[in-house]
């Protein structure tokens, strides 16, 4: 029997493509699947819109569960509880107003989990606004520096360098239950910041398949509260502060020096008060700064090459 797959939909308080999103998970060719769809507390979630909607629609007879929480939990919490209420082998989050790429989408990455025989896979995602896709993550020239990642270590330093960003995000993360609940789900000291804390455990301590080169999800660009503009969060400040003091810190003795700065860089920046501070924080680190800066720049250049890539897609999910 194939194994069960756990798709997990949380929203809260926007609900643009909502049904894009549900319609998405209802046509799968993956027959074994069950589905849940948590709110966090909206005040204004449209329950029976949403059940009458896949009932109309499920004809593939998936399993499904609607919860809505009396109280906000945050995305943490909220994705831990979700969770708990299902039996999957594999689970695998597909946010509000984020769309499975086609029909096929399930069924590959299942195949990618038992022949790679690894705890997590990562994918690739296309990102939309307003019915518009703008660019691919990671962007198509970046791929080949990602592939050169072939062993754990490199991953990790990588995802501690904050390079390659766009690839390490929670939206098209798929995790093998038995790992991820080997680490006690998602860490519930943070309220928003679910991917990278779980991340930097998979990455040193499991196999992780990272697979550039397909694309699992159309991601909504406007709404996605991890995206860099929405930085100034408090809450998730907060969050990524407590990270770079703790989760990213396990390993620290055993990188290396050009890795290691970069961490206290993280740091020091976490105590920063006023731009004089930050100045002088710099101007410690500043072979780090400018190393940063130029992987910054070259990423900013070679999206366009995106283009490409985007004119010749299917985009009819979408």
């Amino acid at each position: 029997m194939k194994p069960l797959v756990s798709v997990i939909t949380l929203t809260y308080k926007n609900y643009d493509k909502l049904y894009e999103t549900i319609k998405s998970v209802l046509v799968q060719d993956y027959s074994n699947i069950e589905y849940i769809i948590s709110d966090d507390a909206s005040g204004d979630f449209p329950r029976d819109e949403v059940e009458s909607f896949i009932k109309e629609n499920n004809k593939n007879g998936i399993k499904y569960k609607i919860i809505v929480n009396d109280n906000n939990l945050g995305t943490v919490k909220n994705f831990n509880n979700a969770i708990k209420n299902t039996n999957g082998d594999y689970i695998f989050p597909l946010s509000g107003n984020d769309i499975f790429f086609n029909e096929s989408v399930v069924t590959d990455i299942v195949k990618m989990f038992l022949e790679s025989k690894c705890q997590m896979v990562i994918t690739s995602r296309v990102n939309y606004f307003e019915n518009r896709t703008t660019c691919v993550y990671p962007h198509i020239k970046d791929i080949k520096y990602i592939m050169q990642m072939n062993n754990n270590l490199k991953k990790y330093k990588a995802l501690m360098l904050s390079e390659h960003y766009g690839m390490f995000i929670g939206c098209n993360m798929y995790y093998d239950r038995n790992a991820l609940e080997k680490y006690g789900l998602f860490d519930e000291k943070y309220r928003l910041l679910e991917d990278l804390p779980i991340l930097e455990k998979f990455m040193w301590y499991e196999k992780v398949d990272l697979k550039p080169g397909f694309y699992s999800i159309y991601h909504d660009a406007k709404t996605g509260v991890t995206l860099r503009r929405h930085s100034a969060h408090p809450l998730l400040q907060k969050d990524i502060n407590l990270y770079n003091r703790s989760n990213r810190m396990g390993h620290y003795n055993e990188l290396d020096h050009k890795t290691r700065d970069h961490i206290d860089f993280g740091i020091e920046r976490t105590k920063v008060k006023n731009g004089v501070q930050l100045a002088f924080i710099c101007l410690r680190h500043v072979p780090r700064i400018i190393s940063y800066l130029c992987y910054c720049f070259r990423e900013r250049i070679i999206w366009k090459s995106d283009k490409k890539v985007l004119s010749r897609m299917d985009n009819s999910f979408l």
